[in-house]
């Protein structure tokens, strides 16, 4: 059973790492090389839950705004952490539990990656579109002198 906990961790930092790139990728590039060097590994650190925040902000959501879900994901993390690091076996019921609890917080966090990303796109084309308008009136002014 405890191999069934540290895959569906597995499975949720292959997600992280995924939602975390896509998102850095529409960043400024110095922010950018800044963000992939960082890690948000296991969301067991305060700066890697901020980081992800920060990142899915233009979604209107943080990861940890569903508290009920917030707080299984994390005792599915403090029960990886048993298994990996004091060998202690989780029961079945615990397996089970944090395979269904990493499935809610997959579907969230790819949910909310999704709506930022889409957010931050349509920014850049919004920011797009006003600068070439701002091209347009520079040239008609230059033809009115």
């Amino acid at each position: 059973m405890g191999v069934t906990v540290v895959l569906a961790q597995v499975a949720v930092e292959v997600g992280l790492a995924f939602v975390v790139h896509a998102l850095s990728r529409r960043q400024e590039p110095a922010l950018r090389a800044w963000i992939e060097a960082s890690t948000v590994g296991t969301l067991s650190r305060h700066h890697e839950v901020a980081l992800l925040n920060a990142l899915l902000a233009p979604s209107g959501e943080r990861i940890d705004d569903d508290d009920a879900l917030w707080r299984r994901f994390r005792e599915h993390v403090n029960r990886r952490n048993a298994f990996l690091h004091r060998a202690e076996l989780p029961t079945a019921d615990a397996a089970r539990e944090s395979l269904q609890t990493c499935e809610e917080f997959q579907v969230r966090l790819l949910r909310l990656g999704r709506l930022a990303a889409q957010a931050l796109d349509a920014k850049t084309r919004a920011d797009i579109r006003a600068a070439a308008l701002d091209a347009l009136r520079t040239e008609k002014r230059a033809d009115e002198t």
